[in-house]
């Protein structure tokens, strides 16, 4: 994964056109505490990119390498884990048959029930345990995706916090206490992904601890879980991507159980894994795939409430696997996210130690030979897993991999059509582009915009061929987008640059006020609105229009270039050269500008 790039899907509005998590200036700090960019509150994993970006600037490599370095070290914490549990579960998966309650677990230190278990044994449990996670193929998409620095950062505070819980179990100091609080506060500045992690550890104090639960000291950890769902619903909302009017209570359940099962056989069986599972625009519950998954669902349930007390170590797993994932599962719907295998990081750790723990069982009924046997197949599995990862960071190498790899396994997911179109279209293919965008709005009819982004594309090709047909069905896209989005100021400017290209400059100028309306400052519809203006004639209006683009925004250059020719043009030559000499000292190779410099200066009157 170190080879690849930013992809196209939130990388650019993440990094590529995001100036504000650039380093650590005030105006940054501020932005990336009090703002919830691409529906996520995220701090702490923005002051981490910040300081890749001061390590690396724009260098993707240094991005994927943080990436990496934070799942190790997320594997490392994962086996100390293993390595504090496995003895106070005594390694067993099974309680003991005959009458009377379930023996006692080791007590609180641990230190007498781990002696029969270190060594080997012990050490290649655990080891297994984290390699089993930590290699498994469902592991690729947050750690070969650099927008998700936030699950990796965030799962590491996680896991840290358990540790010094852990640590405070068997010591009592309450410094341990203090630090594991602290630790889940940063988890959730990081991203809030773990708000179950009260649950998790109500379940352990269950099994392997075998105790009481401690209400007091799981309280603060409570709190700040619904303060993290809370923030998580409102970043979601406040960014748009929380369609609640879509499905229905049926329509989630089933969606909810079909995710459930589908990380459950994907963690046994890792084939077919897609950057993307597209929900269906019309989810119905009663079809084959989502009725089989709520019986197995169902069975499940059933099994945990017949066997769970013989079996506590699988009823303990399956608990803490169901609330890990219960946030991703749709309840709430946010997105159009069917699943997504990154949404099984923190959820495969509950499945990656009911394997471990299964192996230290195994071990204790075995011989040497028996041993050797079972470390050798766990390593050849750990093998194999590597081995289907390295082929799946493959599809992550770039944009057009990524999206190529989704339409290879699911030819109908309109999001991936659109987004490699726009890769496509920055490579210059522009017939490709057409093909997929149209394709993508046959398979979402309704979508806003979809029905933008051709638009968009067949207003680029009518630039480059000159035909003014093109602009016109631009034209009536965008407006037809702006029926099902009234106010969408990207779609008002678009529309204005294709009544311009299309003769109608006057029209256009309506749309570029509304598109400030919507978007007060934008530099750019102040540039355009400009340009119409002076395709009327109306200079003075036009220039004040191309002075307002320069004060909102003065690096905009063809702003610059445009305000000297409309000086030129008004017989204000003295003002128009110095604007031309400030545009070639920003950018000496800047079109024309050397050449109507001179002829500027060659005028009369000069």
């Amino acid at each position: 994964m170190l080879g690849s790039g930013f992809v196209a899907w939130d990388d650019p509005a993440n990094f590529l056109n995001n100036p504000y998590y650039r380093g650590f200036s005030w105006d940054n700090i501020v932005w990336m505490f009090t703002q919830t960019h691409v529906g996520n509150y995220q701090p702490l994993s923005w002051l981490s990119l910040a300081l890749d970006y001061v390590l690396w600037g724009m260098e993707p490599r240094g991005y994927h390498l943080t990436n990496l370095l934070l799942h190790s070290a997320n594997a490392a914490l994962f086996c100390l884990v293993c390595l504090v549990l496995f003895p106070f579960g005594q390694g067993r998966l099974v309680t003991p048959t005959e009458p009377g309650p379930p023996r006692r677990g080791p007590g609180l230190r641990g230190s007498e029930a781990a002696a029969p278990f270190q060594g080997w044994s012990l050490s290649v449990s655990c080891l297994f345990a984290a390699l089993f996670w930590s290699l498994h193929p469902l592991r690729v998409e947050p750690v070969a995706w650099i927008t998700e620095r936030r699950d990796v950062l965030s799962t590491f505070f996680l896991l840290s916090s358990l540790l010094f819980w852990l640590a405070w179990t068997r010591e009592g100091l309450r410094r341990w206490y203090a630090a594991g609080l602290a630790a889940y506060v940063l988890s959730l500045l990081s991203k809030a992904i773990g708000m179950s992690f009260p649950v998790l550890l109500l379940i352990l104090e269950f099994y392997p601890l075998r105790r009481r639960p401690r209400w007091k000291a799981l309280a603060p950890f409570a709190v700040l879980a619904l303060g993290g769902a809370a923030s998580g619903l409102w970043s979601v909302s406040r960014s748009g991507f929380l369609p609640l009017a879509d499905f229905g209570p049926l329509q989630r359940m089933a969606r909810a159980c079909y995710a459930w099962v589908f990380y459950l056989a994907k963690t046994v069986w890792p084939s077919g894994l897609s950057p993307m599972y597209e929900v269906p625009q019309y989810l119905d519950p009663f079809t084959a795939p989502y009725l089989l998954s709520l019986a197995a669902a169902a069975l499940a349930a059933a099994a945990v409430l017949r066997w769970g007390r013989r079996v506590p170590a699988a009823a303990a797993a399956l608990a803490a696997f169901t609330a890990a994932v219960a946030p991703a599962l749709g309840f709430v719907q946010a997105g159009s996210l069917l699943a997504a295998d990154r949404f099984a990081y923190i959820p495969g750790l509950a499945l990656a130690l009911l394997a471990g723990g299964g192996l230290l069982a195994w071990q204790r009924n075995c011989g040497p030979r028996g041993r050797a046997a079972l470390a050798l197949g766990c390593a050849a599995l750990c093998l194999a897993l590597a081995a289907l990862s390295r082929r799946q960071c493959r599809h992550w190498k770039d944009s057009e991999a990524l999206w190529g790899r989704v339409l290879a396994l699911a030819p109908d997911t309109a999001m991936a059509h659109n987004n490699l179109g726009g890769v496509l279209a920055e490579q210059g293919r522009w017939e490709e582009t057409e093909r997929h965008a149209r394709q993508a709005l046959l398979l979402r009819p309704h979508s806003a915009s979809y029905r933008r982004n051709l638009a968009d594309v067949l207003f680029n090709r009518g630039n480059r061929s000159l035909r003014e047909g093109r602009h016109r069905d631009a034209a009536a896209l965008y407006r037809e987008a702006l029926s099902l989005t009234p106010g969408w100021a990207d779609a008002h400017n678009n529309l204005g640059l294709a009544l311009s290209a299309s003769g109608r400059p006057a029209e256009a100028c309506g749309h570029f006020q509304q598109a400030l309306a919507a978007k007060p400052g934008w530099a750019e519809a102040y540039y355009n609105w400009g340009n119409a203006l002076s395709d009327l004639g109306r200079l003075g209006q036009a220039e004040a229009r191309y002075r307002e683009a320069l004060r909102r925004s003065p690096g905009l250059l063809e702003a610059r270039f445009n305000l000297a020719n409309c000086l030129a043009r008004r017989g204000k030559l003295a003002e128009a050269v110095r604007i031309y000499e400030e545009l070639l000292a920003r950018s000496p190779a800047y079109p024309d500008a050397a050449e109507y410099l001179r002829r500027v200066r060659a005028l009369p009157g000069r």
